[in-house]
């Protein structure tokens, strides 16, 4: 189905960076997947990367619909996707906890 004033567009191909980005990657997060369907979304997160508040923002874009009516992501492309931002989270720029943040997770 074809909406007024949508045009659809051929996939973007993967920048220098999204590429150096998966090679940085291979053996803690694999995005195949994400790269192969959606190379447009690496792009965008080999820009950010190095930006935890607008990485942030990115990842919640993609796992949230903001606009709603979204088909969303394939099942393997949204478990890249989390497992690429547990290692952001986690490894890369930690989520850094106060002493109050730390009594409410034991």
């Amino acid at each position: 189905m074809k909406r007024a004033g949508f045009k659809r567009t051929t996939p973007a191909a993967l920048s220098g960076d999204a590429i150096r980005l998966m090679l940085h990657l291979q053996d803690v997060a694999s995005i195949n997947n994400l790269a192969d369907n959606f190379p447009h979304v690496v792009n965008k997160l080999a820009e950010l990367w190095k930006r935890p508040m607008h990485a942030d923002r990115y990842f919640d874009e993609l796992m949230l619909d903001m606009r709603g009516g979204r088909a969303g992501f394939p099942l393997g492309v949204i478990n890249e996707i989390g497992d690429l931002y547990n290692h952001y989270r986690s490894t890369v720029f930690p989520v850094q906890q106060d002493a109050w943040g730390k009594g409410l997770y034991f």
